[in-house]
């Protein structure tokens, strides 16, 4: 991934983990909902930007409780690997139990 990002015309000579540091950094002026539908807009970008934020962990630790995100939930708490993780609980619906089931073996983040 690292060597067919860095090549990439969409980064061009910029190096990867400036890019990243600048797309983390777009991020701090929104709530944490906010970034996310944010970084779902900037993976629209281009191959090299979805690639970047799908493998980035930092990129998939805020965890919505909704029902319109839970088909993605099990993908971002993959994409978080170690790190830790921003729970936003807006919903307490019948899907509270579905998705502490998936939090439970992460609980330790």
């Amino acid at each position: 991934m690292r060597a067919a990002l860095e090549a990439s015309e969409y980064l061009g000579p910029l190096p990867l983990e400036l890019f990243i540091h600048v797309l983390s950094l777009s991020l701090t002026e929104f709530e944490p909902i906010e970034a996310l539908a944010h970084l779902e807009q900037l993976r629209l970008v281009s191959k090299a930007w979805r690639v970047t934020i799908d493998f980035t962990p930092g990129f998939g630790t805020t965890i919505p409780n909704d029902s319109k995100a839970a088909s993605r939930m099990k993908e971002w708490i993959k994409k978080s690997g170690d790190a830790p993780l921003h729970i936003i609980s807006n919903e307490l619906t019948h899907f509270v139990e579905p998705f502490l089931l998936l939090l439970g073996p992460h609980v330790h983040r």
